[in-house]
This record gives structure tokens, C-alpha cells and sequence, in this order.
């Protein structure tokens, strides 16, 4: 387990896809520019690494220039400013989840990531000073993590049905066995 409680073997590995590199782009891109709920210090390659639950050593690897553990987070305004920038966030984010095409991996990714914005948004909070109705914070951990166990739930009823079709094809094919 890593410091944050994930799991090293649940950490993203393989491939990255196109839509995944897009969306790292803009994360690095508001890292940098100093717009995301971050405190201040956050190293890029922990941020990058907790947001997107990816090994170090898949980070690394894909950017082997940008000396991801060097560079720390810097607040300008700590939120997009700009509507269409928050939507070409909101966008590029989608596209990423969809390029999952596991529904119970991609509903683990969404899950996780918003659980990462949330704690990183109470983190400045707490850094600043601003108090968190933590009734309403927990109620709506609460309804995530429930959405989450649906979600899983509905893909392995999916997958049960397909492999109970499969083995009743399976049967009728063969009605001597």
C-alpha cells in the first residue's frame, strides 16, 4: 500500500491512450499555470500519479523530460477562471473516462478521481482557513462510494449474464452431455 492507502498492484500500467494523454496534458497544464485546489507545494509527479492512479514508473517513463518530482505547485488563482477552459477541462476529463472500456474499471477511475479532488479541495481548505460542513462532506463521500458499489455491481451482473448465455449456447449445441 502507498501513503495514500491505494494499493500499488491497483496502480495503472500498460498503454496510455491518446484521450489519457490529452487529459494529463491539461492537468500539467493547470498544475503549472497554478489553477487547480491544491496546496501549495504538491510535487507534479505525486499529483499526476494520485490523479490518475498510475505507477511512477508509467509517468516516467512516458515523460522523460519533465522531471515530474522537480516541479512543485504554485497557486496563481487555485480555480479554471475561465468557463470555456473549465469545459475543455470537464471535456477532455469525459473523454478520458470513456477511452476506459471496462465500465466497472472506468467507473473505479471516476470514483477515485473525484475522491482525489475532494481531498485535495479540503486540503486548501483546511491550509486556509475555511471551515467544511463535514455532515454534507461525508453524506456525499457516502453517495459516491454507493454509486461506485452500483456501478461495480451492475457490471458483474452484466458479465454474469453474458457467460450464463454463453453456457446455455454451449448446452444446446451439445443436448447428449
Amino acid at each position: 500500500q502507498d501513503e495514500k492507502g491505494t494499493y500499488v498492484s491497483e496502480r495503472r500500467t500498460g498503454r496510455w491512450t491518446t484521450e489519457e494523454m490529452a487529459y494529463c496534458d491539461k492537468l500539467i497544464e493547470t498544475f503549472q499555470s497554478g489553477l487547480i485546489p491544491v496546496t501549495e507545494g504538491l510535487k507534479l509527479n505525486e499529483f499526476l500519479g494520485a490523479m490518475l492512479k498510475s505507477k511512477q514508473s508509467r509517468l516516467t517513463k512516458k515523460m522523460k523530460n519533465a522531471k515530474l518530482s522537480s516541479k512543485t505547485f504554485n497557486r496563481t488563482f487555485g480555480y479554471l477562471t475561465d468557463i470555456n477552459q473549465a469545459r475543455d477541462f470537464s471535456e477532455l476529463e469525459d473523454a478520458f473516462f470513456h477511452s476506459i472500456h471496462c465500465h466497472q474499471d472506468r467507473a473505479e477511475i471516476k470514483f477515485h478521481m473525484q475522491k482525489e479532488w475532494r481531498e485535495m479541495f479540503s486540503n486548501i481548505c483546511i491550509a486556509i482557513g475555511q471551515p467544511l460542513d463535514a455532515d454534507g462532506w461525508l453524506s456525499s463521500v457516502e453517495e459516491m462510494d454507493r454509486r461506485s458499489c452500483h456501478a461495480r455491481d451492475a457490471a458483474r451482473m452484466t458479465r454474469r449474464k453474458l457467460m450464463m448465455g454463453f453456457a446455455l449456447r454451449t448446452d444446446a449445441k451439445n443436448p447428449d452431455q
